[in-house]
């Protein structure tokens, strides 16, 4: 799935405490590429497109298809802004 297809199929999976504030999150990409494997980004909070532009870049740097991700997690929340 890419990154739009898998967040309208499974929803953001929250993994931190996200009853605070906040303006931007640390989340997880999941992803097979022949195996299990994760990367991570900074982003302003829910901003699926933001999201989508830097895992793009990401499989194009190291030769991955974007349409390989299983999950996408957040992992932590800032107050300020990415």
């Amino acid at each position: 799935m890419t990154i739009k297809q898998c967040i309208s199929k499974n929803g953001w999976q929250i993994n931190t405490d996200t009853s605070q504030p906040y303006r931007s999150m640390d989340v997880s990409v999941n992803f097979n590429n022949g195996g299990l494997d994760e990367t991570q980004f900074t982003i302003n909070s829910y901003n699926v497109d933001e999201l989508t532009k830097l895992f793009l870049e990401f499989c194009k740097e190291n030769n991955i298809r974007q349409n390989t991700v299983t999950s996408i997690t957040i992992v932590r929340v800032y107050e300020e802004k990415a």
